[in-house]
């Protein structure tokens, strides 16, 4: 398995979004003041507004950040795995899995989904949300063409997908009954063969070992080069 090794200290602006995104992923945008922000890091409150203009310029950047990751995991997965299934799986199971290797970022960015998606100051957060989302469409599309599932409406299944997966953050915690390895799991029997996945296609565990481990990696990759841009 690779591993993150993150070099410390991290910069400042990176602490102020670390730290945001904390404070949105408990108590949500509006009730997230740039005050205890500021408070909880020891610096002025115009210190973070000399990284970032106002606090929904930290917002969106929390949002683009959170989208790039996702984004890089995908090209990784698409770039690793070959077969149609196992590409489909590995898309499940990662989107499942960032609520527990990403879990502030993925709280905020869930509890903010509206203002994400309406906002005219976070255009370029929706611009790449929908290239993902259409990108998953291929994916499934791919899937449907190759009869792992039956012929559907890509972007109806992709939305079933985001519906099922992305609301985790609602209600998963890591220290709870199930394993976010068993919800995934669990999630990916219920999506193949509710789309009609042949049940001999379908193995006990859902997820194959090795597509599991690709998406690990995918996370562990997207992270760490995050990290390095953000030193």
């Amino acid at each position: 398995m690779v591993e993150l090794v993150v070099d410390e200290p991290v910069s400042l602006r990176v602490r102020i979004q670390r730290v945001f995104t904390e404070c949105v992923a408990q108590q949500g945008f509006r009730g997230t003041a740039l005050s205890e922000v500021s408070d909880r890091l020891g610096i002025s409150k115009g210190t973070i507004l000399h990284h970032f203009k106002s606090k929904e310029a930290l917002l969106a950047r929390i949002g683009e950040d959170y989208i790039d990751r996702r984004e890089r995991e995908l090209q990784h997965i698409l770039s690793h795995l070959d077969g149609p299934q196992d590409r489909l799986i590995a898309v499940i199971v990662s989107i499942t899995l960032c609520h527990r290797d990403d879990l502030a970022a993925t709280r905020a960015f869930g509890r903010e989904f509206a203002r994400y998606a309406d906002s005219p100051q976070l255009d370029q957060v929706r611009l790449r949300r929908h290239a993902y989302t259409e990108r998953v469409e291929e994916v499934i599309a791919e899937a449907m063409a190759a009869d792992v599932v039956r012929e559907d409406d890509p972007r109806l299944v992709a939305l079933q997908i985001f519906g099922m997966c992305n609301w985790t953050w609602s209600w998963y915690r890591p220290e709870g009954s199930w394993s976010i390895e068993e919800i995934a799991d669990r999630y990916v029997r219920t999506l193949l063969l509710g789309l009609g996945c042949d049940p001999a296609r379908v193995e006990q565990p859902s997820v194959p070992s090795h597509v599991h481990d690709e998406v690990v990696r995918a996370a562990v990759l997207a992270r760490e080069t995050q990290s390095i841009r953000d030193h």
